[in-house]
């Protein structure tokens, strides 16, 4: 139920609570990621991905912030060949 100092009853049809965030986009983040993470052999390998740059198929990727809270996450890649990085 939803009330207002108006005394205004309406039923609510559903118990879900929606939230708008905008979120700044990680991709003008990218410059600040060192591209020597493909050497952190604790980072997560892919080769059912390819790079946009050289057309090679093994990344590293891991989750990074997207948004103002770390509750917006995105997948980075970067190509262990030509260290190209971008959000998949």
């Amino acid at each position: 139920r939803r009330t207002s100092s108006r005394s205004y009853e309406e039923p609510a049809h559903t118990g879900k609570v929606y939230e708008n965030r905008i979120k700044k986009e990680v991709s003008t983040r990218l410059d600040t990621i060192n591209p020597d993470v493909v050497d952190d052999p604790t980072l997560q390998r892919s080769k059912d991905v390819t790079c946009y740059a050289c057309r090679r198929s093994e990344a590293v990727l891991f989750q990074a912030e997207s948004g103002a809270t770390a509750a917006s996450l995105s997948l980075v890649f970067v190509c262990v060949f030509c260290k190209t990085k971008w959000v998949g």
